[in-house]
């Protein structure tokens, strides 16, 4: 009987065992997975940022330095190949500055001819 009883608890020991390893293995997986994940979020997260800080400058009238900071967001969301429709919003943006710019120099040129 004493065979019997030890064959089951070692057999119970090896399954408890491998149900630990397992455990750990999970674990340590999830631990990369969101090591990888925020690294991730964290490129999105400069892009977006320069995004903000452009928007900002442009709505307090600075055009250049709101294209500048344009120009690096899409630098960067070139850099981090994601989200393609927040390229397609940062490439209008930079168009229309630049339009704006150009506007603005002009009036200044008229202004500047009439006096």
């Amino acid at each position: 009987m004493s065979g019997v009883k030890e064959s089951i608890f070692s057999t119970v020991l090896d399954t408890l065992e491998h149900v630990h390893f397992n455990h750990i293995t999970i674990m340590i997986t999830s631990v990369i997975v969101l090591f990888f994940r925020s690294l991730i979020f964290r490129k999105r997260n400069v892009s977006v940022k320069l995004f903000s800080t452009a928007l900002k400058s442009e709505n307090n009238g600075d055009f250049e330095e709101a294209l500048t900071n344009y120009e690096a967001a899409l630098a960067e969301v070139a850099r981090a190949r994601h989200n393609k429709s927040f390229k397609v919003k940062i490439i209008e943006k930079i168009s229309i500055l630049h339009t704006v710019i150009q506007y603005q120099k002009n009036i200044f040129n008229l202004r500047k001819d009439v006096y």
